[in-house]
C-alpha cells in the first residue's frame, strides 16, 4: 500500500470513528485535541444540557498565543452539515460576551453556507471545523489510533488526570478541568477531613461539659 493509500485510509477509519462518538466522548475528543493543538488554559462552560439544534453557546474557553487572545469553542455534535444559523449564533454570542474570537467544532461535514458566515471578519472571526479537518489534524498529532479511541471509550471522566492518559506525550500543563468541570484534589479532600474531624470534637466535647 502506497503512503497516500495509507493516510487514506487512517483519514476513513478516524473519521468513521468520530461519526460513531456519543456527545461526551465527541466532547473529550476535542478537549484533548485543543490541548493537543496548542491551546491553552482550557475552561469548560456551564453549557445548557440539552443538546442538538436547539441548544446555543460554547462548552470551552481556550486561549493562544503568548497574548492569551481568548477564544469560545462550541461544539454541535450534528449528522446534518453545519449551518451557517450556528456560525451566526456563535458570533452573536461573541458580540455579546466581547470575546475576540469563536470557533465551531463539528462532527458532520460543513456547509458551503457555514463557511462563507465564518470567513465574514466583520463581526468576530470564527473558525470551523469539520469531520474532515478534524480527523486529518488528529492524525497530524498523532491522535487518531484505535488505542487513542480504545483509551477514549475506557477512560473515567470524573478523574482530573483522565485528560492525558490516551496520548502517550504529556498535553499543556494548563489543561486545568476535565469537560465535567474542576475536580477537588488531594489537598482539598485532607482538608475537608481535618474539619470534620475537629467539628466532630467540638461536639463531642459539648457533650462531656
Amino acid at each position: 500500500m502506497s503512503r497516500r493509500d495509507s493516510n487514506s485510509s487512517r483519514s476513513l477509519y478516524v473519521r468513521s470513528m468520530l461519526s460513531s462518538l456519543d456527545f461526551k466522548s465527541f466532547q473529550r475528543i476535542v478537549w484533548l485535541w485543543l490541548g493537543a493543538s496548542g491551546y491553552h488554559g482550557i475552561r469548560t462552560l456551564n453549557r445548557p444540557r440539552r443538546r442538538g439544534r436547539g441548544s446555543v453557546g460554547p462548552d470551552f474557553l481556550v486561549q493562544i498565543g503568548e497574548d492569551g487572545i481568548e477564544v469560545a469553542v462550541q461544539i454541535r455534535h450534528w449528522r446534518s452539515p453545519l449551518s451557517k444559523r450556528a456560525v451566526d449564533e456563535l458570533r452573536g454570542i461573541l458580540l455579546r460576551d466581547q470575546i475576540p474570537a469563536g470557533m465551531i467544532v463539528s462532527s458532520s461535514q460543513v456547509s458551503r453556507a457555514a463557511r462563507l458566515a465564518a470567513a465574514d471578519f466583520s463581526g468576530r472571526p470564527i473558525r470551523v471545523v469539520g469531520l474532515e479537518s478534524l480527523a486529518d489534524s488528529m492524525i497530524a498529532l498523532d491522535l487518531g489510533s484505535p488505542a487513542f479511541f480504545r483509551s477514549i471509550d475506557s477512560m473515567s471522566l470524573g478523574l482530573a488526570g483522565a485528560p492525558s492518559k490516551p496520548r502517550p506525550l504529556s498535553l499543556p500543563a494548563e489543561l486545568a478541568s476535565s469537560p465535567d468541570g474542576p475536580q477537588p484534589d488531594r489537598a482539598s479532600w485532607v482538608l475537608a477531613g481535618a474539619l470534620l474531624i475537629l467539628l466532630v470534637l467540638w461536639f463531642a466535647k459539648g457533650f462531656l461539659e
